[in-house]
């Protein structure tokens, strides 16, 4: 409401190709929608980008995820850790980012589990991995691997677990898994127009990208700092920025300033 408010228009519309000007002298660039509503495609000439599609968290894709996703299964501890103080909670993963998700949730929760597919840790920092693993609310179940989320109507009652090394299934009591298995950048569109860093875009100078007129906020350019109020924030920088990009005398801007004139 406070965007409309301000002026902006939302479009329930999805965005299926971008063809980004190299060089805005030239031309502007041009963005391909379909209608979620009657599939109409429609095209769009801009002298200014922001990308804000953030990043898709990985899934399991095992029974009872995607049922009670939101609903006891998340995928990050400091957005939803607080609805479990004192409970049981697991996560799910191997890496840095499980020690962090654990850590935290082992000052809210009862127990934690950590649940490792493999023999150990893939982490690089063994002094944190020590110090996280040995908190006694902490328990690692390594070669064990998530086979099915159960519940109760709207809430997680536990897992089905399948231990690796002796092919034996086991029933895990918990009330909420957290995944932390990595991300993945919602970058398509922008292969081989933007430069990328692991398939985020890689920022240039605050929200500038690689590419004249084409700024990037939130985590589709940012793995670390995964919160809201970070993403947000990288909008009010883009704004900013973009809004010295407008004020400076520019052709393509002109261009369309006279074309919807003509229009109107």
């Amino acid at each position: 409401n406070q965007a409309r408010l301000n002026g902006a228009e939302l479009l329930r519309e999805e965005v299926i190709d971008v063809v980004l000007s190299q060089d805005l002298s030239q031309k502007a660039h041009q963005i391909t929608t379909r209608s979620l509503i009657t599939q109409e495609e429609v095209i769009y000439y801009t002298p200014i980008v922001v990308v804000a599609l953030g990043a898709t968290p990985n899934k399991l894709h095992v029974p009872g995820e995607q049922s009670y996703w939101s609903k006891g299964v998340y995928s990050c501890a400091v957005c939803d850790g607080g609805f479990y103080k004192d409970k049981i909670v697991a996560v799910a993963g191997g890496g840095d980012g499980a020690l962090t998700e654990a850590q935290y949730l082992a000052n809210l929760a009862k127990k934690v589990y950590i649940i490792v597919r493999g023999r150990a840790f893939r982490t690089v920092e063994k002094q944190r991995e020590k110090q996280v693993t040995s908190l006694p609310n902490i328990e690692v179940l390594y070669q064990m691997e998530v086979k099915e989320i159960k519940g109760e109507k709207d809430r997680v009652s536990h897992l089905i677990l399948s231990n690796q090394k002796h092919k034996k299934s086991y029933h895990l009591p918990v009330d909420a898994l957290f995944l932390a298995i990595g991300s993945v950048p919602n970058t398509k569109l922008f292969a081989n127009q933007l430069e990328l860093d692991s398939g985020y875009i890689r920022l240039k100078q605050h929200q500038k990208t690689s590419v004249k007129g084409v700024y990037a906020a939130g985590e589709v350019a940012d793995p670390e700092f995964k919160q809201a109020i970070c993403a947000a924030a990288d909008g009010a920088k883009a704004a900013m920025q973009l809004q010295k990009e407008i004020n400076k005398p520019c052709k393509p801007c002109e261009l369309l300033q006279n074309k919807l004139k003509k229009e109107l």
